[in-house]
């Protein structure tokens, strides 16, 4: 199976979210969107990096509350780990494992 054939049954739509918008408002839009994580960019194609739940976790775990009102930028997680549609599942799976990503 290819993450083609996967994007096609569950669409290809990403979440995103700007480097400057706050962690509390980040945090609000994954629960209102029952999702883990957004991409971050300032341009809506460029991906400047991912901003998930773990990352905020950790954040407030190091940081405290008062991140909240911090950026995005500041803890988003950089580079990202792409694939190509084409690629098998075992590829990518592999991938994800070397590289601690999900």
């Amino acid at each position: 199976m290819s993450v083609a054939a996967i994007l096609k049954a569950k669409g290809a739509g990403v979440e995103t979210t700007r480097p400057d918008t706050t962690l509390h408002a980040v945090v609000w839009d994954l629960k209102l969107k029952g999702i883990g994580a957004l991409v971050v960019t300032d341009d809506g194609v460029t991906v400047r990096g991912l901003i998930s739940e773990r990352d905020i976790g950790r954040g407030l775990a190091e940081h405290g509350t008062t991140l909240l009102a911090a950026p995005v930028s500041r803890l988003l997680t950089a580079p990202v780990v792409t694939c190509a549609p084409g690629e098998s599942i075992t590829a990518v799976m592999a991938r994800m494992t070397r590289h601690r990503v999900r």
